[in-house]
């Protein structure tokens, strides 16, 4: 008999809410492009879509799209990096 357990993570956001984190590294490198990013903008509108889909809707430089979706990716990882608290309870979960 097999008494193997486990469970398998496999959302963004599950353990930590790291959607802050992509709005704010979504805003940040838009800006590099003369774009602005509310923060009700980006919850109302843009939250559902993949980084590069974001790129195509806003920036309308396409060659400019595939730079800024790595930069932006660049950019939360670095900020994931700095530190990111788990959601109450996450930790006693795991």
């Amino acid at each position: 008999m097999n008494t193997d357990r486990g469970v398998i993570f496999d959302m963004d956001g599950v353990l930590i809410n790291s959607e802050p984190l992509h709005f704010l590294a979504t805003q940040e490198i838009l800006a590099t492009y003369g774009v602005p990013m509310s923060e009700a903008d980006y919850y109302g509108r843009y939250i559902v879509y993949s980084d590069w889909e974001i790129m195509e809707l806003l920036l309308p430089d396409a060659s400019a799209r595939p730079a800024a979706a790595q930069a932006k990716s660049r950019r939360y990882l670095e900020l994931v990096a700095a530190g990111i608290p788990p959601f109450p309870d996450g930790l006693q979960l795991l």
